[in-house]
């Protein structure tokens, strides 16, 4: 049990560092009706806009594509094949449905705590709440800003535990001060 749970610290790791690096926290040009892909998936932001002191901005990638990439990376490597192999088991058991991504800027670091964000996952029709979790008390990194002060950044990885389908709705909700909602959703476009 002890070794699972190092495991899944390193796929939260090896995760995290893959989606910083695709969803750009940074980006405040991605406004409302706009789309990015992530990894197969066209994203679509529908409410909730992006300000010159705050970005929300997420990611996604299925549980197919987080192993294919893990795999990739293993062969690249010439890593062995039970560190990949017992990385996708647990990718398997705890992320059926996939991994989102959030990644947030925030002014201050008492908004920036990660307590102050809840995650929805929705179904097609936006009507039946699949998955929901509200992020656990945990102080976002400071990053200077470039103009003398400092922004902190939201950085969460979830874990979806069971399968979701194709197409969802994404609904991040920012409860410092008052409840800010962020929606997007998610789908496989059709080829």
């Amino acid at each position: 049990m002890k070794l699972q749970s190092i495991i899944a610290l390193l796929a939260i790791s090896a995760t995290t560092a893959l989606a910083q690096t695709e969803m750009g926290p940074h980006d405040k040009t991605w406004g409302i009706d706009k789309h990015r892909y992530s990894r197969g998936f066209l994203i679509t932001r529908i409410s909730g806009e992006n300000l010159s002191y705050k970005t929300t901005n997420i990611s996604y990638r299925s549980m197919d594509t987080v192993i294919y990439d893990r795999i990739k990376q293993a062969v690249d490597n010439m890593e062995e094949d039970t560190a990949y192999q017992l990385f996708c088991r647990v990718i398997r058991q705890y992320a059926p449905g996939g991994v989102l991504s959030l990644a947030a800027i925030r002014p201050s670091m008492e908004w920036g705590n990660h307590k102050n964000f809840t995650v929805v996952i929705k179904d097609s029709l936006d009507a039946r709440t699949l998955y929901r979790e509200t992020m656990k008390e945990q102080y976002p990194e400071s990053m200077y800003d470039g103009q003398g002060g400092f922004d902190y950044m939201v950085s969460c990885v979830i874990f979806i535990d069971k399968y979701i389908g194709e197409t969802f709705y994404v609904y991040v909700l920012d409860t410092y001060g008052s409840t800010e909602r962020y929606k997007f959703k998610i789908q496989r476009p059709i080829k």
